[in-house]
């Protein structure tokens, strides 16, 4: 899995830092239960979001898109 370092404002570390805790409380282990399981998870969020409101503004042309962002 590649690594890669992003800096963060205290905000959202604190915000991730509560979603990791409420996994923790639900019964998730370390593996689960840890910034950044939790920081890759929002970014693959993110990530799916800006994808699909680029194919909306692209209209219809969805299959051009996904391969240009599987690269």
């Amino acid at each position: 899995m590649p690594r890669a370092q992003v800096y963060i404002s205290k905000n959202t570390y604190k915000r991730i830092r509560l979603i990791v805790n409420e996994k923790k409380d639900d019964g998730a282990d370390r593996t689960e239960a840890n910034i950044s399981s939790v920081a890759a998870m929002l970014l693959d969020i993110g990530l799916r979001v800006y994808e699909f409101q680029r194919k909306k503004e692209l209209g219809d042309d969805l299959e051009d898109i996904d391969d240009k962002w599987l690269c």
